[in-house]
């Protein structure tokens, strides 16, 4: 049963930069806590580091380093 209490509706977006321990342990609290839709996250990290979890929660996963010509269209897309 989900009795867990939501204490804000967070309709914006939220980018995750790196996705070890604390971003591992952050992200369900994240989803459990605040009104947002995984659709609304993106995790951006240099390496394949909890891709498994991430997936299992349905959230998207750029494992790979952003260089300087990623940024205007990984931006706009957010």
């Amino acid at each position: 049963m989900n009795d867990y209490r939501r204490h804000i509706d967070f309709p914006g977006r939220i980018v995750m930069l790196g996705f070890g321990s604390v971003g591992q342990g952050s992200l369900p609290l994240i989803l459990r806590h605040l009104g947002t839709r995984t659709e609304n996250i993106t995790i951006v990290t240099a390496d394949d580091r909890g891709r498994r979890e991430a997936e299992a929660l349905g959230d998207d996963y750029a494992g790979r380093p952003m260089g300087d010509a990623d940024h205007a269209g990984r931006h706009s897309a957010m």
